[in-house]
């Protein structure tokens, strides 16, 4: 038993050193906010910079009312955006490859990262 305890000591060693090195990610977003007046999504990278993306950028959000737009959260770590009652989650570095180098998207499927549950009904 005392090797279980040991296999499991080193995962959580781990697990604690990609949390800290995924906490150092300079394009890990530290805030995240809905700006009405310019239909889009603004984000606070770690790096220091601010980017905007117009919510017509986000297929899985650009339909939604205002209110469910600006429910707009960030994952604990910052690397995804959240709207949890359309259940759509948005990694921050796909969308930012998608929104900066769209030749790419044909050749890599999906850079965005945008998934839903099987709750979502999605076919």
């Amino acid at each position: 038993m005392v090797k279980a305890k040991t296999d499991f000591d080193q995962e959580i060693a781990r697990a604690r050193a990609a949390g800290r090195a995924a906490l150092k990610d300079p394009l890990r977003a530290i805030a995240a906010f809905h700006d009405r007046p310019n239909k889009a999504i603004v984000l606070a990278l770690l790096n220091g910079a601010s980017v905007s993306i117009p919510v017509a950028e986000l297929p899985d959000v650009r339909d939604a009312s205002e209110s469910v737009q600006s429910a707009v959260t960030l994952t604990p770590i910052g690397d995804a955006l959240v709207w949890e009652e359309i259940d759509v989650y948005i990694s921050v570095k796909g969308l930012l490859h998608r929104v900066f180098s769209p030749k790419s998207i044909p050749e890599n499927g999906d850079p965005a990262g945008a998934l839903r549950s099987s709750a979502s009904n999605i076919t």
